[in-house]
């Protein structure tokens, strides 16, 4: 995938395609007619997913490739120098028109890029019980190359909000049949937070736009709007969303390794538990701890223990399943959640987890490799808790490190040593 800049300012084109190649790792082709643009769409079909479009190029109007671009399913952003061209521009379907002439014009670009980009993988749900009206959002919204569902009543929104968690937004008319705007906002509110689903009410009057406002909403838009002003709005409340998910995954995640951490590991893990002990549904909780970790950190270096921790946890997270949990408990401590196995699989994947990091080598500051071993202790036992549970675990790891490390203890492993004996 490429971005089409057709630009007849050969020096901004240049510095616009270095700075989406640096901040987006995307590479851009760089045209100043439209013959060249045109000539390089049709050689590559489907390569561009969006098009920076100068509205005077050096043989036609701007207006003759935006036209072509957007037939060719390419999404396209206008560059102009003056506001006043945009009068006379009579195209739907464009992203955004941008002046040249200020100073923030290229990062203003690059976002609006990223966020169209990032568009591609959302869906959002119109709630609109007019036709015209739900059709005329979608039409604004796909522009942004957002996904859309659309749905004209509110007790149906909520099913489909409940079944289908693709939608990152809900978009809301204050009218509609068995359950209104508002309705809808209080019911999803019980199950969403601000920071879950982010809803957008559209308000006819003012009343309904304090109820709105009241009840829940991220944003406001008072009908009728303008197309940019609509757009402008959900593209801002879907950054905002994205800056949320990315604070919670700096909250939830481990610097150093980038596993989940142990605040994350409760919060998810609290619920599961409970559920599994109601329904007898088997699981095995393991905590790994690296041997002799304080002679790696005192003998070659904190920095070489870094390492070797960062190499425990990708060879933990490179073999569990999707639905397992890693989190790294602290120090040179992990615990493993397998969610339903049983304890002579969960003995024989924990095993070959010990067996593969016993042939790991990290480096030393000094260009030295060195190995490292892990004990492990886990156990399938409910326990009366969660921290029960892993008060189990940490029994027999502390049974695997005085036994002589580098070896899992579990329950079903001191049965067998027992026969063996």
């Amino acid at each position: 995938m490429k971005i089409l800049i057709a630009e007849n300012n050969k020096t901004l084109a240049e510095i616009l395609a270095l700075k989406i190649s640096q901040t987006l790792n995307i590479e851009s082709d760089i045209v100043s007619s439209y013959q060249e643009a045109k000539e390089l769409i049709e050689a590559k079909e489907d390569y561009y997913s969006i098009a920076l479009i100068d509205l005077h190029l050096f043989d036609t109007k701007g207006e003759n490739l935006i036209h072509f671009a957007i037939k060719n399913s390419i999404a396209v952003i206008v560059m102009t120098d003056s506001a006043e061209n945009m009068k006379d521009i009579e195209v739907k379907n464009i992203v955004d028109f941008i002046l040249k002439d200020r100073s923030e014009t290229i990062d203003y670009m690059i976002a609006t890029i990223d966020r169209v980009l990032k568009n591609r993988d959302i869906t959002i749900l119109v709630a609109e019980s007019n036709e015209k009206d739900a059709k005329s959002i979608k039409e604004i919204l796909q522009t942004q190359l957002l996904n859309v569902r659309t749905v004209g009543d509110g007790i149906e929104a909520v099913d489909i909000v409940r079944n289908d968690r693709n939608i990152k937004l809900v978009i809301t008319a204050s009218n509609m049949p068995r359950a209104n705007g508002i309705e809808l906002t209080i019911a999803l509110r019980k199950a969403f937070g601000k920071d879950e689903l982010p809803i957008i009410g559209i308000a006819k009057d003012n009343l309904c736009a304090t109820k709105f406002l009241k009840y829940g909403v991220n944003d406001l838009i008072k009908a009728p709007y303008f197309k940019d002003e609509l757009s402008v709005r959900i593209n801002n409340v879907l950054t905002a969303q994205d800056n949320i998910e990315r604070l919670k995954h700096y909250a939830d995640t481990d610097y150093l390794t980038q596993v989940p951490n142990r605040k994350y590991f409760y919060k998810v893990m609290n619920s599961f538990y409970k559920t599994s002990k109601k329904d007898k549904v088997p699981f095995a909780l393991a905590m790994i701890d690296i041997d002799d970790f304080k002679y790696i950190n005192d003998t070659y270096g904190h920095s070489t223990g870094d390492r070797a921790i960062q190499a425990l946890a990708n060879e933990i997270r490179n073999n569990i399943k999707g639905r397992d949990i890693v989190a790294r408990f602290g120090g040179e401590e992990f615990c493993v959640v397998l969610k339903d196995i049983k304890e002579p699989i969960a003995l024989k994947f924990l095993d070959q987890i010990r067996k593969n990091i016993q042939k790991i080598r990290v480096d030393t500051d000094s260009g030295e490799k060195i190995g490292f071993t892990v004990s492990i202790g886990f156990t399938t036992d409910f326990g009366k808790n969660l921290d029960d549970m892993i008060k189990i675990s940490d029994s027999y790891l502390y049974k695997a490190k005085k036994s002589g490390k580098n070896r899992v203890c579990s329950p079903l492993q001191e049965e067998k040593e027992e026969m063996s004996v």
